[in-house]
């Protein structure tokens, strides 16, 4: 059950400084972090184009709404 799941979540949150990270769009993403306010969370860029060279255009909505 995914309420459980977040009351769970957001009582842990509320104990413990938590990180989280999932596979979430940004919309989804904003909504989990209103409901649980963690600590942080954890992103992650796309694949390696070449070595030394990562592109990071898919959380430019990310930085742009928090």
């Amino acid at each position: 059950d995914l309420m459980l799941e977040t009351t769970l979540l957001k009582a842990w949150c509320q104990r413990h400084p938590l990180m989280i990270q999932a596979d979430l769009n940004t919309d989804q993403l904003m909504e989990l972090m209103e409901k649980i306010q963690p600590f942080g969370i954890h992103l992650q860029g796309g694949e390696e184009e070449k070595t030394g060279f990562k592109s990071f255009e898919e959380l430019d909505e990310v930085f742009e709404r928090l």
